[in-house]
């Protein structure tokens, strides 16, 4: 199913009671200045339609897009001295600031708008397999690329974008949203942050052509900024399970093969905690819960969605093991039981709460390093569940605002070195309202 309009392409794949939304450029218009801040900013994605049944995600939606009425002025965003892009906020009438675009340095144009990019044309996504074979295309700049709606959405008109120039009304609100930093700036950093081992989910393409020739797998890698995987929540368990391990047990940590990139690592094998969850899911699966149309990009393999679930494998026993990778052999995963000294782990809030900011200082302070989920990946469309887990160590204040320093899961880079295809800054930070989730461990 495919409509079209002058500007845009708006591919729909119904998918398990699901449509998965894409909106990319179809052409650019004839009159299109790439070589000014010229802006198109939308006005109305999608249409109120009735609903059959209640749905606050598409409510939420429907409001987000209606309410942009103008574009802001354009502010650089820098990694030291080097403007890498610029910020374009988008306004409501009552000159809100709701979200931003951002323009490329030279020529200025559209890299990313809230939630999706701009500059990539991937062919027509028809089916799950196509779909996940061609999503790597449609990488963001920032965020994640991909809208997920439910089928409540209207398209029974398409969508239609209004041009408008710089420089506008009102100024972008400075909200940090998942800003890199360096920790020495903190407020407050739990004992030991530093001691975590560093992980990279950024995949190798070396390492995938070695699984694709040794096991046939059919894996496909293209090079990109975030493009590879859906595994943070097991990278970040994998922070907590090392930070417990090092801090709280005063234990030494082993040595594991990274299953992207076939680098040693040393800590808790974010890999091995996921085939914990796997087997888990097959006697428990309301408790370990898998989403079967999101898929990993590059494996194939279904979304283990539950971050309360990874929080019960890392106080719950894992039992003795050693086990061939089921997708890897070569890779031997070994446990000689849960050696972190977690008993048991605190729910501090699995849907926004208005005191999140107290909840996550306190457990910050009494119980050390907790399992977050954001609401947004870096900058995007708020939904209503986490999209990016990641494990938070500590807090800075920024004005009256307090920002949460977490720890990433892909790459080691300093904070003022841009992200790129084989990683990113090691730590970032968020306000307290854009997590979703949290968990605390005793």
């Amino acid at each position: 199913m495919k409509e079209r309009c002058p500007f845009l392409s708006l591919l729909c794949i119904p998918m398990m009671g699901i449509l998965l939304f894409t909106i990319v450029p179809n052409v650019y218009p004839n009159d299109f200045d790439r070589e000014t801040h010229t802006v198109t900013i939308i006005k109305d994605i999608v249409e109120a339609g009735a609903p059959t049944i209640p749905d606050a995600f598409r409510e939420r939606a429907i409001k987000f897009y209606s309410d942009i009425s103008h574009v802001g002025e354009a502010t650089p965003i820098k990694t030291g001295e080097t403007i890498i892009c610029y910020e374009v906020p988008l306004f409501t009438d009552n000159k809100i600031n709701i979200a931003n675009i951002y323009l490329s340095t030279s020529p200025k144009y559209v890299v990313e708008w809230p939630g999706w990019r701009m500059d990539e044309v991937p062919e027509a996504l028809e089916t799950e397999d196509s779909f996940f074979d061609e999503g790597s295309m449609i990488s963001s700049f920032f965020s994640e690329s991909l809208f997920i709606a439910p089928t409540l959405i209207s398209t029974s008109s398409p969508s239609f974008l209004q041009r408008t120039g710089l420089p506008g009304e009102g100024k972008a609100m400075n909200r940090h949203f998942g800003s890199p930093l360096d920790p020495k700036d903190a407020d407050f950093l739990i004992e030991g942050w530093d001691k975590i081992p560093y992980k990279n989910i950024a995949p190798s393409s070396e390492w995938i052509n070695y699984v694709n020739g040794q096991f046939d797998r059919g894996w496909k890698f293209q090079k990109g900024i975030r493009v590879s995987s859906n595994k943070c929540n097991s990278y970040s368990a994998s922070f907590i399970a090392d930070w417990w391990t090092i801090v709280k047990a005063g234990k030494k940590i082993n040595q594991y093969t990274n299953f992207y990139r076939g680098d040693t690592e040393l800590g808790t094998s974010p890999r091995k905690l996921e085939l914990i969850y796997r087997v888990r899911a097959g006697e428990d699966p309301e408790t370990y819960k898998s989403i079967n149309f999101m898929r990993d990009m590059i494996t194939r393999e279904s979304s283990l969605s539950s971050l309360e679930a990874y929080a019960k494998i890392l106080s719950t026993p894992w039992g003795e093991f050693t086990v061939n990778d089921p997708l890897i052999p070569s890779i031997t995963h070994i446990s000689k039981g849960n050696l972190t000294g977690i008993s048991g782990y605190k729910i501090l809030f699995q849907t926004p709460d208005p005191d999140s900011e107290k909840i996550l200082s306190q457990a910050l302070e009494n119980d050390g390093i907790l399992l977050a989920g954001l609401t947004y990946r870096h900058r995007g469309v708020p939904v209503f569940r986490s999209v990016h887990t990641v494990a938070i160590i500590g807090y800075t204040d920024v004005g009256k605002k307090r920002y949460f320093i977490y720890k990433e899961n892909y790459g080691e880079f300093p904070w003022d070195k841009p992200e790129d295809s084989e990683g990113g800054p090691s730590y970032r930070m968020m306000p307290a309202e854009e997590f979703f989730e949290a968990y605390a461990f005793y």
